[in-house]
């Protein structure tokens, strides 16, 4: 028996010293080669990989196309499995390696419909931006193939490995940012319903866009009033009288039933993916500012940046230094993306706030008593579209669901026969491939600007200095420009200032439609304003004199207007 006893020990004790043994070496096999050389045959030339006390890469390659390639085998190094995570999140395929608690995201992500809007810009990608994804998705795909036995923990205890990185998968990370930090339509609804039940005046006061604090940059009569509060009276068309649904509850990101052995990885999952959840999203925003050298110790202009993204482990940004001819900069890249978004090079430097552009419309649309896939349209009965998705489901049956699509886009809520399909820059062709990749060699305003003309967004402040002591403020990114012909129609009920596009509209009729976007010239921008300040933290940027709309959800003024405070102050800033 004693014997037997110490037999049946000793296994325990060397199953404890081998599974220590093998977690140890499951980790530790994944981390990123630090030092040495790694000989890969799609490199041209040699590539020096340096990493600094923090751990941040800095790259110096010979060619732009041996530099994103080694950014990509880089940052799968240190990322791979949160790349993998957010592209599947795009996509609508967390369930197939998280299970059941991820299915409400993936069937909010299917009636979007990024993977195809991913999948038809990826076809119709310049040739500049193809060489630049295609360089990077080789640089992924190659340490994917190199390190088969010794992926990153999550994929071992999840037991399954990455598919090949695609360009659709970089422009699926950009549909996540979209998602992010403009996914705005439940506010039209909210706005409809609240003010119905409050009434034209209460619910005026209480959607009141307008503030003693605000500091507009453009549409002012003098710039120079930016930087002291000022109130700002600006009008707006009388909202039609449209449908409108109850107020909805907001979707569980979270769901609460058990997950098996993978919950710790579900939850971690969760984590990374925590800015979809509209509650959360309440409380975020960002800050920037940038003063001319008439503000500062050396003369030079100073530039600030804060970006207020969800904290998370890993963090949604990447910090990176890239040196190849004709390209240096360092700053800010997004796992699963190539190139700097927020940064500076050796001539200018630039930041970015969220600008809140109202970029999404619900359209009312009525659909046929008699037959579900019918609706209306300028008293015509028209086939609806509908995509049939399949979610794979770990540990379970496949979840089926129909997303029914008209001319506006995807029916997101139905109440009986009004559907509401929404309109989305973000899914328009062309909109997710460009994704301020090209800021970074640019040497000046000019060229920055020009590198901004075809941006689609998301709609950013983005603010700017160089070192020939210019500063500067655009707004660049695809804002719609709404018809709103009949507006207001007789009888409506809402608020005189309620803007055409921020309750839902009617989609019967073309009377509602886009006409276009902004031209690009007459987009929110400044350079070099009198008193040599310019800072946005989501707050309002344009006076009653800008001609166009933008939105009608600007953030509070509190942080902006405590930024020109002590901006204004006579401290000269090191």
């Amino acid at each position: 028996m004693r014997r037997a006893i110490g037999y049946a020990l000793l296994a325990v004790i060397v199953l404890v010293i081998g599974a220590g043994a093998w977690w140890e070496w499951a980790i530790h096999s994944a981390l990123p080669q630090m030092d040495g050389t790694i000989s890969l045959p799609e490199l041209k030339a040699e590539v020096q990989v340096v990493r600094d006390v923090r751990g941040v890469p800095h790259i110096r390659a010979q060619s732009t196309d041996d530099l994103y390639f080694a950014q990509g085998y880089v940052m799968a190094q240190d990322r791979l499995w949160q790349m993998d995570v957010l592209r599947r999140a795009a996509a609508g395929e967390l369930s197939e390696i998280l299970g059941a608690p991820t299915i409400q995201i993936d069937r909010r992500f299917r009636v979007l419909g990024l993977r195809q809007a991913a999948e038809r810009d990826a076809a119709q990608a310049s040739p500049d931006f193809r060489a630049t994804a295609e360089a990077f998705a080789r640089g992924v795909n190659r340490f994917i193939e190199d390190h088969r036995g010794q992926l990153p923990i999550e994929f071992r205890l999840l037991r399954y490995e990455p598919k090949p990185w695609r360009v659709a998968d970089t422009l699926l990370i950009v549909g996540y940012m979209y998602e992010s930090l403009t996914s705005t339509w439940r506010w039209d609804l909210n706005r409809a319903e609240v003010s119905q039940r409050l009434g034209m005046q209460r619910a005026a006061d209480f959607y009141g866009d307008v503030s003693p604090y605000d500091h507009p940059i453009v549409g002012v009569a003098s710039n120079s009033a930016a930087a002291q509060p000022s109130a700002v009276k600006i009008e707006r068309p009388v909202a039609a009288n449209v449908p409108y649904a109850p107020l909805l509850p907001l979707p569980q990101t979270r769901d609460q039933s058990p997950a098996g052995n993978d919950s710790s990885l579900a939850s971690e999952a969760q984590n990374i993916l925590i800015a979809f959840d509209d509650r959360v999203r309440a409380g975020l925003g960002s800050n920037n500012w940038v003063v001319d050298g008439s503000h500062t110790a050396s003369g030079k202009p100073l530039l600030e940046n804060d970006t207020h993204l969800m904290l998370g482990v890993p963090d949604i940004w990447y910090l990176v230094q890239l040196s190849a001819p004709g390209m240096a900069a360092e700053g800010f890249a997004l796992p699963g993306a190539p190139g700097i978004i927020i940064g500076h090079n050796d001539r200018i430097a630039w930041g970015f706030t969220n600008d809140y552009a109202d970029v999404q419309d619900l359209y009312a649309e009525t659909f046929n008593a008699l037959n579900s896939l019918q609706y209306q349209v300028n008293g015509q009965w028209v086939a609806a579209q509908v995509r049939h998705e399949i979610i794979h489901v770990k540990g379970r049956a496949d979840e089926t669901m129909d997303v029914v699509v008209t001319r506006h886009g995807p029916v997101l809520e139905r109440d009986a026969n009004i559907g509401y399909a929404l309109k989305w820059t973000a899914t328009e062709a062309g909109s997710l491939n460009h994704a301020y990749f090209g800021l970074a060699t640019a040497q000046n305003w000019q060229e920055f600007r020009e590198r901004l003309r075809d941006a689609a967004g998301p709609a950013q402040n983005a603010v700017y200095a160089d070192v020939d002591g210019h500063i500067g403020f655009i707004v660049a990114a695809r804002i719609p420009v709404r018809r709103c012909a009949k507006w207001p129609p007789a009888g409506s009920s809402l608020p005189l200032t309620t803007p055409c596009g921020s309750v839902p509209m009617p989609g019967n009729t073309d009377d509602y439609e886009w006409t276009g976007y902004i031209p690009f010239d007459e987009l929110p921008q400044a350079l070099d304003p009198p008193g040599g300040i310019i800072a946005t933290a989501n707050a309002r940027v344009v006076g009653p004199g800008y001609p166009h709309f933008i939105t009608s959800n600007w953030g509070s003024p509190w942080r902006t207007d405590r930024i020109y405070k002590l901006l204004a102050a006579p401290t000269k800033f090191r």
